[in-house]
């Protein structure tokens, strides 16, 4: 089993991304002064000073997410059978920019982030070097206007499926946790066993382990774990 962190840090920036999230997916308007609030406890706190779970519903919003999202792709020939480890990749599927968009104007959910594809990445790569090597040979500041390229690059970039569009599973953990207000009204469980579930998935999307670690699963978040501002 993974350790404990002890801190994360985190940009403020990004931060301030992921309350957005957290009030929209629960349903909550959090104060603007978070002056006082020194680790994910404290955080999760302030959700529940203003929403606290009522221990209501038995069923589990991550499959009840799961089947929705089933029932969506298999218009689009993903297997009926499909299961939670079913890979996203290779099944003809829409991209994952078109499957974010199918989430929030059919389903009514907020959907994950996208991750940049293979070709975008390496498209956007190509570019700024491309643009660092001409300014060096021959400087001129039109080149750096190259630059400018990589927006609409990444901005029409279709996504990739990584992260939380890798499965069929993580996909539907990812919408469950940032819907959590819209499940909980259908009958899902919000314990604050769940509710913190939903939290530490959001806040792992966004933080860095201090040991420098690429990314970190959400169960390593405890209530005790420090944020370290940078």
């Amino acid at each position: 089993m993974a350790e404990h962190l002890d801190e994360i840090r985190v940009d403020g920036d990004d931060l301030n991304d992921v309350l957005l999230e957290i009030e929209r997916s629960f349903g909550v308007s959090l104060p603007h002064d978070l002056m006082h609030v020194h680790t994910a406890g404290d955080l999760f706190a302030e959700i529940r000073k203003v929403r606290a779970p009522d221990g209501l519903g038995d069923r589990c919003d991550t499959a009840m997410a799961f089947f929705l999202l089933r029932r969506m792709l298999v218009r689009f020939e993903l297997q009926a059978s499909a299961t939670p480890r079913t890979p996203l990749a290779g099944r003809g599927l829409p991209s994952p920019r078109r499957l974010a968009r199918l989430i929030r104007n059919e389903m009514g959910l907020a959907a994950p982030g996208l991750v940049v594809s293979r070709t975008g990445g390496i498209g956007a790569l190509a570019i700024f070097v491309a643009g660092i090597g001409f300014a060096l040979l021959t400087w001129s500041p039109q080149w750096l206007a190259m630059w400018l390229l990589i927006l609409p690059l990444l901005v029409l970039d279709p996504g990739g499926w990584n992260g939380d569009w890798k499965t069929l599973g993580t996909l539907a953990r990812s919408v469950a946790a940032r819907n959590v207000a819209y499940f909980a009204d259908k009958g899902a469980r919000n314990r604050e066993a769940d509710w913190w579930r939903s939290f530490s998935h959001l806040m792992a999307g966004i933080v860095v382990p201090v040991s420098g670690d690429v990314e970190i699963e959400p169960s390593r978040i405890r209530p005790e774990t420090r944020f370290r501002f940078h």
